[in-house]
């Protein structure tokens, strides 16, 4: 989900709503339809979607573009199942994707005769009101490819803007809160800059750059000392040697201790000995990033 002022939203959308003549509408991360200026009841495409089988293909269309959108990373420009033209572009925040917006609908010239025999169509199958609808054609911004290009190019400066004074943000932790909370999840298995990438869709630059600017240091540097402090818990309980090394990811016993020692200037033996905690200790899942 997103959050987003609506009222500053409403402001500043307006003016390119106006200038443009077109729908601007805000999705979610999953693509959900969370905000439209002008609302969607004074466009053409309401009255089409009252039958189920258009709102259907509708969708499809949204889902398409909003699909091809997260793979590119990169705004997309398409026509509709009816003939009409949208953009949709991502809002990447972090090197995440966040939602998306997009703008329509509008019309080339091109596109108009198809625009109208769909029309026409689908009202001899649907029983929809022909002349009104083909007069809602005359209404809509016919539009060159270029022009429309231009406009989605001064909407993904708009995006940035918009992140930037936070009028809209995701409902959700910061991403470097995100990874360190993964890793401690994940502290057993085989961590890899490969697939913290792939998991949270980032690039190695931007992951490395996100660990230096809030671990302090690279990210196996990082795992490594969350490793070595979930160790330091776990062998204040019953737990021996091996399995306090496995349940950190570090299989390999003997490389354990040599990292332990190295780190904390004890083995791990001579730090459970003389270890003050005994069963009552903090869970390592609960491992905060301070």
């Amino acid at each position: 989900m997103l959050n987003f002022d609506s009222d500053a939203l409403k402001d500043i959308l307006k003016d390119v709503c106006e200038l443009t003549n077109t729908v601007i509408t805000l999705f979610d991360d999953n693509k959900n339809d969370v905000f439209s200026m002008p609302y969607p009841s004074k466009h053409i495409c309401k009255n089409l979607r009252i039958v189920k089988t258009l709102d259907d293909k509708c969708k499809k269309c949204d889902n398409d573009a909003l699909n091809h959108a997260y793979e590119s990373r990169s705004p997309y420009i398409y026509r509709c199942h009816m003939g009409m033209t949208e953009a949709v572009l991502p809002i990447i925040q972090d090197d995440k994707i966040i939602g998306y917006i997009t703008l329509g609908k509008v019309v080339e010239e091109k596109d108009i005769p198809f625009l109208k025999q769909q029309i026409r169509s689908c009202c001899k199958i649907y029983d929809l009101p022909e002349a009104e609808l083909l007069s809602e054609i005359d209404k809509m911004p016919i539009i060159k490819h270029d022009t429309l290009t231009a406009c989605t190019n001064i909407l993904a400066m708009l995006s940035d803007y918009l992140l930037l004074n936070k009028i809209i943000k995701p409902n959700s932790p910061p991403l470097h809160t995100q990874i360190h909370d993964y890793i401690i999840k994940n502290i057993s298995a085989d961590l890899t800059v490969k697939t913290l990438c792939s998991y949270f869709k980032i690039s190695k630059s931007m992951l490395y750059k996100i660990s230096i600017d809030n671990y302090g240091c690279g990210i196996s540097e990082y795992i490594k000392k969350l490793r070595i402090e979930g160790a330091k818990r776990l062998l204040g309980t019953s737990m021996n040697i091996t399995q306090v090394a496995e349940a950190v990811g570090m299989s390999d016993a003997s490389y354990f201790i040599k990292i332990f020692k190295k780190e904390t200037g004890r083995t791990p033996l001579q730090y459970k000995r003389s270890s003050a905690i005994n069963n009552k200790i903090e869970p390592f899942n609960k491992l905060s990033l301070d």
